[in-house]
């Protein structure tokens, strides 16, 4: 199996997407007057002319969720292979031998992006991850009837 996406920032951190939204006052408007689902695409909803982040607290705190929605993505892509075979065999009628073998092979590749700014992480970072486990399982069962 093949799985690859991008997605915003989670968790409790400053450049998280649901925290930007819940730490924001109701009297700051995160999209700046642009209706809620145009503001994704209006820069101007979430920085400034001078490419600087527009947010509550003029700079500290948390992030703009429209500023994190388009400048701190994650991208993750995982690969996994898996499988297993049983073979059996039978003595007589009331004794047999079974054999499962199995595997299961992954690859994570992860890659976080934090744009110049971002309240995580001022000045900029990507950070890239690699995850690879192996297991191999062998079950040696002794049947009887």
């Amino acid at each position: 199996t093949k799985s690859d996406y991008q997605r915003v920032q989670q968790g409790s951190n400053t450049s998280g997407l649901l925290l930007g939204m819940l730490r924001t006052p109701v009297s700051f408007d995160n999209a700046n007057g642009f209706d809620a689902l145009d503001a994704f695409d209006e820069v101007s909803a979430y920085q400034f002319p001078n490419s600087t982040q527009r947010n509550y607290r003029g700079g500290g705190g948390y992030d703009n969720p429209y500023w994190i929605t388009n400048n701190a993505l994650g991208y993750e892509e995982v690969n996994r292979t898996f499988g297993n075979t049983k073979f059996d065999y039978k003595v007589n009628n009331w004794l047999g031998f079974g054999l499962n073998i199995g595997y299961d092979i992954t690859s994570d590749s992860r890659k976080q992006v934090f744009e110049i700014g971002s309240r995580t992480n001022a000045s900029g970072a990507i950070s890239h991850d690699e995850f690879n486990t192996k297991q191999f399982d062998t079950y040696f069962n002794i049947l009887g009837s």
